[in-house]
């Protein structure tokens, strides 16, 4: 059985504070995004876990794909299976790839064992995996809140525009992003921002982690000016980077940039 696990950008993302769970509370619009890895699973006599496609710079064991295998195995007592992911989003980039396709595993697993999980448990169960899992279930646009758990739905629509992903290479970790963040975002300030029309949001919609990102790496600044220079009508770092976006009217200028591979896609 296969799945197309999609990835996501952050439109807007303020941090508002430190929680006392040791993580922090966030603000932010996720929307998904039509670039996918490919997630094949099929019943095997031994566990097993391959990848081809692009490099992904862990062991497999801390792969999201084998922790999500091991989550619903423990649950419900499933059977070895071929687990084989061939990456195609960059990995380590604030797409979310990872957090996509450890959802798909239990999608699949779901389907191929006849597990009859609804997903407001699977949401429950893929939290345990990571913060951005739960999105990946209903897989819509939705503004979440807390770390990241708490959804509600939103009206933006992006449909018929065209986004530009830019790739450096560039790895951020989460935990070297939220180190070095200089400053709190206030409750509130990412739903205000968009309710603006989205030709402000240029002015209005921020990323907590750019300031970081952007002092630290001077060439992710220099992508985003890039996009702007293209026509985008918005351009942000999504999640803690490094990948960096611009959403366009229409084509956009340029195809080719010097400090990052770039990826055009319709919405």
């Amino acid at each position: 059985m296969i799945y197309y696990a999609n990835c996501k950008i952050n439109l807007g993302l303020s941090v508002t504070g430190p929680r006392p769970d040791g993580f922090h509370n966030i603000e932010s619009l996720l929307y998904p995004v039509p670039w996918n890895d490919i997630v094949e699973v099929v019943p095997k006599k031994k566990f097993l876990f391959s990848t081809s496609g692009l490099k992904i710079d862990i062991e497999d064991k801390e792969n999201l794909c084998v922790k999500a295998y091991q989550l619903i195995k423990n649950e419900y007592d499933i059977p070895p299976v071929h687990i084989h992911l061939h990456k195609i989003v960059p990995f380590g980039t604030g797409l979310g790839g990872g957090s996509s396709d450890a959802v798909a595993v239990v999608k699949l697993l779901n389907e191929l064992f006849s597990l009859e999980i609804d997903k407001a448990e699977m949401k429950t169960l893929v939290s345990r995996i990571g913060s951005d899992c739960t999105f990946f279930v209903e897989n819509e646009p939705v503004m979440v809140k807390g770390r990241g758990e708490l959804m509600e739905k939103t009206d933006v629509d992006l449909s018929g525009y065209f986004l530009v992903i830019a790739i450096p290479g560039i790895h951020i970790s989460t935990k070297e992003a939220y180190e070095n963040l200089d400053r709190y975002g206030r409750a509130g300030e990412v739903e205000k921002a968009l309710k603006n029309d989205m030709r402000h949001w240029r002015n209005s919609l921020k990323n907590s982690f750019e300031a970081y990102a952007f002092s630290r790496y001077p060439e992710l600044k220099e992508v985003k000016e890039t996009l702007y220079d293209w026509g985008a009508f918005y351009a942000s770092m999504t999640g803690s980077g490094s990948a960096v976006y611009g959403i366009f009217d229409k084509t956009p200028a340029g195809d080719k940039m010097q400090n990052a591979e770039i990826k055009i896609l319709k919405l």
